[in-house]
């Protein structure tokens, strides 16, 4: 992983700087959790739509620049809290000549509580546990053009619901991937979701 991967391409001596990050969004769920829906576990499917933009600097940055990604992400109601599963997709290309671009594809599940100040606002704190996987141009390395690497996520987003079934979404999150120097990441996405019963059989599947 360290002698042919993302490492290799970063100038010899480069020290990391550190993530000066207030993650005030992601602070413990509030009292009012004890307000969130009572929805019987898998009861309903919510599809959601993101747009992200990475928005801050790290060593990644000085050689490559990062490309506003999307994604889709699955929840549902848990025993406890809620679940989601999904994928969210970048691209990032090169500063300078001579460094490959390179797509970027997470793929997580997660858990997370739910808490509802109003009856159309909520508030989600979570985290997600997937991969990062960075797929580099054929012509990076001499056979090995994948990168695949452990990744934790915190995630904070406030809902607000335009009816029953359809919501927007505000969402910050850190993700740190652990690639032998750990890469920090601090997104902002936005999006929108539309909320469906579960089918009877993916709720007997799932429970």
């Amino acid at each position: 992983m360290a002698d042919r991967s993302l490492l290799s391409l970063l100038r010899p001596g480069l020290r990391r700087p550190g993530l000066v990050l207030a993650l005030l969004l992601l602070g413990p769920t509030p009292a009012t959790v004890a307000a969130q829906d009572r929805r019987a576990p898998f009861e309903t499917l919510e599809v959601m739509v993101v747009g992200a933009t990475n928005v801050n600097h790290n060593f990644l940055h000085t050689f490559w620049k990062p490309h506003t990604g999307g994604g889709l992400v699955l929840t549902t109601p848990f025993y406890l809290g809620t679940a989601e599963v999904g994928g969210l997709y970048h691209e990032y290309t090169p500063r300078s000549e001579g460094r490959p671009l390179f797509n970027a594809f997470f793929l997580f599940a997660g858990w997370g509580l739910h808490a509802r100040p109003t009856a159309r606002i909520s508030w989600y704190n979570g985290f997600r546990v997937g991969n990062y996987r960075m797929s580099f141009d054929e012509d990076t390395f001499s056979g090995t053009r994948n990168e695949s690497e452990l990744t934790f996520a915190l995630q904070s987003r406030l809902s607000l619901s335009l009816s029953s079934r359809i919501a927007v979404h505000l969402e910050g999150g850190y993700q740190k991937t652990y690639t032998f120097l750990r890469l920090k990441l601090f997104f902002v996405s936005a999006g929108l979701s539309y909320r469906l019963h579960s089918p009877a059989w993916l709720k007997e599947l799932l429970q």
